[in-house]
């Protein structure tokens, strides 16, 4: 019974994000933080969201295992960048050739078929956001906004995600002038930044 309640309750989450996506009776999309707050309430993290408030697992069934989760806070507790969602993993010891790592996730969110952010003149372009806070974490520059220092290495991966609608401008963005390449599915787009471990 709990198992079938609990299959049913994300396919009524899955409905819900679904409806997120698309068009009001204006004819207009919802907001970037409407579909943001059914993945996770913005303006908090998990030290202050409970499992049951959240629904992580749609971005990655992974997540509700990190460390530490926030949503949409400044990242050294005062008034700097927010990234969307961001994930401390758990330390690890050693990982690949002993190398030490504490991966950091970073999730941006743009609203259902938005690609504006594409045009020369955006100061939005979710690549180069992420690519900032990855830069000002390996800096040293931040901590969470609990005030726990955020340790990083030469060796700390980074897993940043644009979660967007592929319009065709932004596929021809991606390919054309970001030099990222299609996953074999067709459904989404992948780079590597090595100096960066991104």
């Amino acid at each position: 019974n709990e198992l079938v309640h609990y299959v049913a309750l994300r396919k009524q989450v899955l409905e819900l994000f679904k409806r997120s996506l698309e068009v009001d009776s204006t004819g207009a999309y919802l907001s970037e933080a409407a579909v943001h707050s059914v993945i996770f309430p913005t303006r908090s993290d998990d030290q202050s969201t409970s499992y049951d408030d959240h629904n992580l697992w749609i971005l990655d069934e992974r997540l509700t295992f990190t460390n530490y989760v926030a949503s949409d806070l400044p990242i050294d507790g005062r008034q700097s960048q927010r990234p969307d969602i961001i994930a401390f993993d758990r330390r690890v010891a050693f990982r690949a050739e002993n190398e030490a790592s504490n991966p950091v996730t970073i999730f941006e969110f743009k609203r259902p078929r938005r690609d504006d952010f594409v045009n020369p003149s955006s100061k939005e372009d979710p690549v180069q956001q992420i690519i900032r806070y990855v830069n000002s974490m390996r800096a040293g520059k931040y901590q969470t906004p609990k005030g726990r220092d955020i340790h990083v290495s030469l060796t700390t991966p980074f897993y940043g995600y644009v979660v967007c609608d592929l319009t065709p401008k932004v596929k021809e963005w991606l390919r054309e002038e970001k030099d990222f390449t299609p996953m074999p599915d067709n459904l989404g787009w992948f780079n590597w930044f090595g100096n960066i471990n991104l």
